[in-house]
Formats: C-alpha cells, structure tokens, sequence
C-alpha cells in the first residue's frame, strides 16, 4: 500500500510538470523549484551540471565534463514557462547559499529584490526566493 501510494506520488509529480505555469497544488517550496527547472529548461538545456565556477550552487546548461562533476536532476522534467528570470544585476552578500545557472544569479521577480537560495542546511533540498542580506 505504502509503495503504491509513493509511486502515485511520483507519477503526479511528473505530470504535474507538464502543463504552463507551475501546478496550483505545489507548497511554496514547490513553486520555487518548479520555475527554477522552468528556467533551466527554457534556457535550452537537456543535460545540467551540478557544480560551475564561484562558490554556491551553480548548474550549467551544458554537459558535464566527463567524470568531472554531478548532473542536476530535475524534479518536474515537463516544467516550462518559469516566472524567474536570469539576473542583470548582483546585489551583494545572502544568508542563504545563492542559486545561479551560468555563473548568473536567478531572480523571483521582475524588480530583483528576491532571488532564489539554497538552504544547505536544510536536510532535505530546500530552496526559496529570499533578499540579499542587509
């Protein structure tokens, strides 16, 4: 019963990626990581690596150099049509670890006053849209 009930999961999950614009039943967190891979996947990107320059957390639009880094593994492979942007300005230091593709921050919203971050102390992985830190 419990393995059905992870598998349903797992298939509404996917599902749930493929329409436009982020599916109303995900939480917050949700959202976020759903428009993030939107954004990965309208950048053009089939392949994404985990790692990139600079300290954070960085995925490439590019394939990985063999042997030499992770793959990003999208939760929401249909997701398109993100609500994030690619930032054109750096607005200096975050408390949470900043989430870049391309060495380039991901903004929430058109004004950039939120970018998306990645608690990595957080057990599970968890990323949200939160300002820079004053």
């Amino acid at each position: 019963m419990r393995r059905a009930a992870l598998c349903a999961l797992a298939v509404t999950a996917l599902v749930a990626g493929c329409g436009s614009g982020a599916p109303s039943t995900l939480n917050v967190g949700g959202h976020v990581v759903w428009n993030f891979e939107a954004l990965l996947h309208d950048l053009g990107g089939h392949e994404f690596c985990l790692g990139g320059a600079g300290v954070g957390f960085d995925v490439t639009t590019k394939p990985c150099p063999s042997g030499a880094a992770t793959y990003y593994a999208p939760v929401f492979s249909g997701a398109r049509h993100s609500s994030f942007h690619l930032a054109r300005t750096h607005p200096g230091l975050f408390v949470w670890t900043p989430v870049r593709i391309n060495g380039r921050l991901v903004a929430c919203d058109a004004r950039e006053t939120t970018f998306v971050g990645h608690d990595k102390n957080s057990a599970n992985f968890a990323m949200a849209c939160v300002p820079p830190a004053r």
